[in-house]
C-alpha cells in the first residue's frame, strides 16, 4: 500500500521513568485473592519483551482455571474511539491451580508490528483537536464458579525505537 503514517517520536532512552521496574498489587475482597507482581520496566518498544513476575496469594485455594494477558491499546481522536487487542495468550504454568502461593515469572514478546507511541495532544491553529493514545496490560483471571473473574490493568507506555 502507499500510506504514509507519521508517528510522534518517543524515544525511551530519553527519560529514565520509562526504564524503571514497575510493581502491580491489587487485592480482591470477594475472593481473597492478592496478584502482585513486577514488570522489569514501564516503557517498551515492539519486538521487545515484557518479563513479568507474577506472585497470588490465593487464601481460599480457590481454583484458578487460567490467566489471559492481553495488550490493549486505547486510543481517541476527538469522539471516535477505539480499543484494540495487540495480543491475548493464556500464561503458561497458572491453570487449574488452587495452590496458596503461586509464583512465576515470564518473558512475554510483543509483536514486532507497526505501534503508534502512546501519546496526548490536544491543542491546534484554527481548531481544537485532541488525541490520546494509551496501553495496558490486562490480565483477566479466570476462577471456578459463576461472576467471580476479575482483571487487573498495568498501563505501560510504548515508544518509537529511535
Amino acid at each position: 500500500s502507499n500510506d504514509i503514517i507519521i508517528f510522534q517520536r518517543l524515544n525511551l532512552l530519553e527519560n529514565s521513568k520509562y526504564l524503571q521496574e514497575t510493581r502491580f498489587e491489587k487485592y480482591f475482597e470477594t475472593t481473597q485473592i492478592r496478584v502482585s507482581g513486577t514488570l522489569n520496566k514501564s516503557g517498551y518498544i515492539s519486538g521487545e519483551s515484557i518479563n513479568i513476575t507474577l506472585e497470588i496469594e490465593n487464601l481460599q485455594k480457590i481454583l484458578i482455571k487460567r490467566i489471559d494477558l492481553s495488550l490493549i491499546q486505547s486510543y481517541r481522536i476527538e469522539q471516535n474511539t477505539c480499543r484494540p487487542t495487540i495480543f491475548r495468550m493464556t500464561l503458561p504454568n497458572i491453570i487449574n491451580l488452587k495452590d496458596q502461593q503461586i509464583k512465576q515469572t515470564y518473558s512475554i514478546p510483543i509483536p514486532c508490528v507497526l505501534l503508534s507511541p502512546s501519546y496526548q495532544y490536544q491543542g491546534g491553529i484554527q481548531k481544537i483537536a485532541s488525541v490520546n493514545n494509551q496501553y495496558k496490560l490486562q490480565f483477566a483471571v479466570i476462577l471456578e464458579g459463576i461472576c467471580t473473574n476479575f482483571e487487573l490493568d498495568i498501563p505501560i507506555t510504548i515508544g518509537t525505537d529511535k
